[in-house]
């Protein structure tokens, strides 16, 4: 399954539990619990409860450090690591995003409702914590995935313009990543900031300036 894969399985299921680690899930106020779930089981369900406030409200330091202590479980993955330690740092990222991701936190709420319980707060600083989860991978395969959840946020212009900035960069591991996402998950709005890239002769990776110049033939796009 591929990382990508994963942490949409992540999002749609909340992932399976292993018995050991009910308590822990269930007590959606305990950082610490929520923390060993993520880091011990791959279990986000406690995480993104916290972060969005389900419950019991935090203040916007506590939450901070709660989403800065998934990215030190998100980017301590390294290749040849047990594979447990793989599926944590996968489950830190999917919590960050599912903090924020409109589609999980509608079936949240609803499930909230329910029970006759409020809303879930979006954690405002998604995007800041999974951009500092790329900024720090050392694996290009991990990098890309995290470039896709970025593309899975609800703020399309702070997207657009840091998958920009992506595929303008050196980097010929990422940057035809960019391309790609801005070709495929962003609508029009990423085929005009591709337009724009190619037109300003921007991309200089030459990797993602080929995929750049056949969006540019497909689309009939000229200098």
């Amino acid at each position: 399954m591929t990382r990508a894969a994963f942490l949409l399985a992540v999002l749609a299921t909340g992932s399976a539990t292993p018995a050991g680690l009910m308590a822990q899930v269930s007590d959606t106020t305990n950082m610490r619990g929520a923390l060993a779930s993520v880091r011990q089981g791959g279990v986000t369900e406690a995480a993104v409860a916290l972060l969005t406030q389900e419950r019991q409200s935090r203040s916007p330091r506590e939450l901070d450090a709660f989403a800065d202590s998934l990215v030190v479980i998100a980017t301590s993955y390294r290749r040849g690591d047990p594979r447990d330690q793989r599926r944590a740092a996968l489950a830190a990222s999917a919590a960050l995003l599912a903090a924020a991701h409109p589609g999980v936190l509608s079936e949240r709420a609803q499930r909230l409702a329910e029970r006759g319980l409020g809303p879930p707060v979006p954690y405002p600083r998604a995007f800041e914590a999974l951009v500092r989860v790329f900024d720090h991978e050392q694996d290009v395969g991990v990098s890309g995935g995290t470039l896709y959840l970025i593309t899975q946020l609800p703020d399309a212009g702070r997207v657009l313009a840091f998958l920009a900035d992506v595929a303008a960069s050196p980097d010929h591991g990422t940057a035809p990543e960019a391309i790609r996402y801005l070709s495929m998950e962003m609508g029009e709005a990423g085929l005009v900031v591709l337009r724009r890239l190619y037109e300003t002769d921007a991309v200089v990776d030459p990797t993602a300036r080929e995929h750049l110049q056949a969006l540019a033939h497909v689309h009939g796009w000229s200098r």
